[in-house]
């Protein structure tokens, strides 16, 4: 099995994206590990797989994560999808797209560079969910379980040069009883926006995380911290989430091509 695959990244979390408008690639775990092993595959932290939608979708996607388990949404993800599927004809510049069961609405500007486009995409309206945390010494105190379509946990935290790896690891796993994705933030003063870390869940650390961002936006805010527009910096760089009055969240940012790949995963051995 061939898989003609490009490659992207939004804010340097990147992505294999598999357009398959028919559906007729049958992608699987094992196929997925090892395209994304970064060692002996071609490596990324997720793979999306792309296909023609009905029912008030344009498009229908799936998101692989690095361990061959599947993710219920991921906000870069459906922006490097958007940039693949507009520079191949699948869409046009303002498309709906199914992820996780939800449909979510995305805009794409026209390039801003070669293989660069900044796309908008509805995310849902953040969600918080009561839960006992236990918080280590080196978080300042206060944390927020929020579900954006997927499950994160966000901490406040006095420094992000210093937190533990293993404080993250040991937190994204146990704190609310299931693997989660964790958010570190550390707050500037408000108006300024916020800064994070990301330990994601079936990937382990990432540069950006789009889904987190607008969870660590959203904490931010019921905090009172942030208002209704909240720039969020990560390792990789900087995204913007606003937040609509009825509290459903949007995402814009950038979406980088990066290349084409042909691939036989019947080849790579992990």
């Amino acid at each position: 099995m061939i898989l003609n695959l490009t490659k992207h990244h939004g804010l340097a979390n990147d992505f294999l994206v598999l357009l398959d408008p028919e559906g007729s690639v049958e992608v699987t775990a094992d196929v997925a590990c090892k395209v994304l092993d970064r060692r002996v595959g071609i490596g990324a932290d997720g793979l999306l797989h792309v296909r023609k939608a009905g029912d008030g979708a344009d498009l229908d996607l799936t998101v692989w994560n690095a361990d061959g388990s599947v993710a219920e949404t991921s906000g870069n993800g459906l922006r490097c999808a958007g940039q693949a599927a507009i520079d191949s004809g699948l869409i046009g510049a303002d498309a709906v797209v199914r992820t996780g069961g939800a449909l979510r609405e995305m805009t794409i500007h026209e390039e801003s560079a070669p293989g660069e486009r900044f796309i908008g995409v509805t995310m849902g309206v953040p969600t918080f969910e009561s839960a006992a945390v236990e918080i280590p010494g080196s978080v300042v105190g206060r944390a927020a379980a929020v579900n954006t379509g997927n499950p994160h946990l966000v901490v406040e935290v006095d420094s992000l040069e210093h937190l533990d790896d293993a404080v993250m690891v040991e937190l994204s796993r146990t704190a609310l009883g299931e693997p989660v994705n964790l958010e570190a933030v550390l707050a500037a003063t408000k108006g300024e926006g916020v800064s994070m870390r990301v330990w994601e869940r079936g990937v382990g650390e990432t540069r950006a995380c789009g889904s987190g961002a607008v969870a660590t936006a959203a904490a931010a805010r019921a905090w009172g911290l942030a208002g209704d527009e909240v720039k969020v910096t990560m390792p990789g760089g900087s995204a913007t989430v606003s937040f609509r009055p009825d509290g459903e969240a949007a995402l814009s940012g950038p979406a980088k091509f990066v290349g084409r790949i042909e691939v036989d995963p019947g080849r790579i051995q992990l």
